[in-house]
């Protein structure tokens, strides 16, 4: 009954409030988010996973109270783990759970302490968080592996908020509910401060760092992300195209700045895949030099062959598996128009993605084959003049068809696709058919999260 079932969700919420092991909360937010799914019981669902919240924001604003959080390196070590535990449980629940309003909500009093003279929303605590991705000088390795996990979670957390509102702008235009141009610039401002923020962690770090992909990652994740406004389906009440117009602005390439950084830890990736898999890469002239800093194998030692060999497996597949990722997050950007789409470097991403395609291996060869060119979907007369002829065939004679055909005999008609549209990423089998179709309706659908996965939107 709900009692009973009120009871196992108060466990659950204790393991999660209380455990920092990451596959503890993994699980927890998992079974949250199964929960969800059951009609009869979501409003006490939702008021769980709504209590959660409230308790995670009132430990994050205690936290911070009186302290600079944009500097690295200046908290104890337990406040640092205080704080880290806190915004890891921040990512969890944005992940189930709608979190654009609470992030954007300022605590009441009570929910901080009194010596705190100015309290701030979540998100405004999460963007000052960013700042300390930038690394410090002469910092201890354990403070450093703990300031990294922060800003990781921090970004996924933040990322997740633009989901979110990306889904609900998408819905509220569907809808014809008219969207504030307030709104948009809001979202817009929090955008370019997200971007920068990125820029600073991407621009302060060498080669493979694990923190400068995930910035990297992250950066291209909402790029495309917000791609998907362009392809929002108007409805009877929004029939005007410039209803939507100041919303398409949200719509952003990447900087041609932001590109070659991107390229440039691209090759490193790519780089690092080749030293640990032994493929020997092409290289350019041009290339950007990379330091990967990475170990070297001990020499004349026949000791322990058969380990080190499993070793230098597993790290193989460990950087193929980087490679791939990024290499998916960099399509995904190209095919939106989001990256390598105009200017006098067009294509030049793509060109780069290609150079080494047949030495990456066949795992790469997928995922970048869906930059290849659709095919052009035949037009209904074409598909009538082949059913016509074939019909034609069936009541004549058995006749002799020549191999060949005189050029513009019976020739078939294409429509052209437009890249980057429905039907162009329908043909590249990016998007199911059913995806895309007008979810106004709402339903138990518009009640899910965005990705029932830890990694993201786009893939993370």
């Amino acid at each position: 009954d709900s009692t009973t079932y009120s009871t196992l969700l108060d466990d659950i919420n204790k393991q999660f409030l209380t455990h920092t092991d990451q596959k503890v909360l993994v699980e927890a937010s998992a079974a949250l988010l199964h929960a969800k799914g059951f009609e009869d019981l979501e409003e006490v669902t939702e008021g769980k996973v709504q209590l959660l919240w409230e308790d995670t924001i009132n430990t994050l604003s205690a936290l911070v109270a009186n302290k600079d959080i944009t500097t690295r390196g200046n908290l104890k070590s337990n406040d640092l783990t205080g704080l880290s535990n806190t915004v890891r449980r921040l990512s969890s629940l944005a992940i189930i759970s709608d979190c654009t309003t609470i992030l954007e909500t300022v605590p009441p009093a009570k929910s901080v302490r009194k010596n705190n003279p100015v309290p701030v929303n979540p998100l405004s605590i999460l963007f000052d968080i960013l700042s300390r991705g930038v690394p410090g000088e002469d910092m201890d390795e354990n403070i450093d592996e703990m300031e990294d996990a922060l800003v990781a979670s921090a970004l996924k957390t933040v990322l997740f908020y633009f989901m979110w509102k990306t889904r609900a702008l998408q819905t509220m235009a569907a809808t014809g509910e008219g969207i504030p141009d307030v709104d948009i610039d809001d979202v817009q401002e929090r955008r370019e401060a997200f971007v920068n923020a990125l820029t600073s962690i991407l621009k302060s770090r060498p080669g493979v760092d694990e923190l400068r992909l995930t910035a990297c990652g992250t950066l291209l994740d909402l790029s495309t992300l917000f791609a998907t406004l362009r392809h929002g389906k108007a409805t009877k009440a929004s029939s005007n195209q410039d209803d939507n117009a100041h919303l398409k602005t949200l719509v952003q390439e990447i900087s041609p700045e932001l590109e070659t950084i991107l390229i440039s830890i691209y090759s490193a990736v790519e780089k690092a895949y080749g030293k640990k898999s032994k493929r020997n890469l092409d290289t350019a002239d041009d290339d950007d030099p990379v330091d990967l800093d990475l170990e070297s194998e001990p020499e004349d030692s026949d000791e322990d062959d058969d380990e080190r060999e499993q070793e230098r497996q597993h790290a193989a597949l460990l950087a193929e598996q980087k490679l791939c990722e990024l290499a998916g997050k960099i399509v995904l950007a190209i095919i939106a128009r989001v990256l390598d789409a105009s200017g006098p470097e067009k294509g030049k991403v793509k060109e780069r993605l290609n150079r080494n395609k047949g030495k990456l291996g066949q795992n790469y060869k997928e995922v970048i084959a869906y930059l290849d060119e659709p095919k052009a979907k035949r037009s209904h007369k074409a598909k009538g003049k082949r059913a016509d002829k074939a019909a034609g065939l069936e009541k004549s004679k058995p006749v002799i068809v020549e191999d060949e055909v005189e050029e513009g005999e019976d020739a078939e008609e294409v429509e052209p696709v437009e890249e980057g549209g429905e039907e162009d990423l329908k043909a590249r089998e990016l998007v199911v058919e059913d995806d895309i179709e007008d979810d106004s309706g709402g339903g138990e659908e518009g009640d899910k999260a965005p990705a029932e996965v830890e990694d993201d939107i786009m893939g993370d």
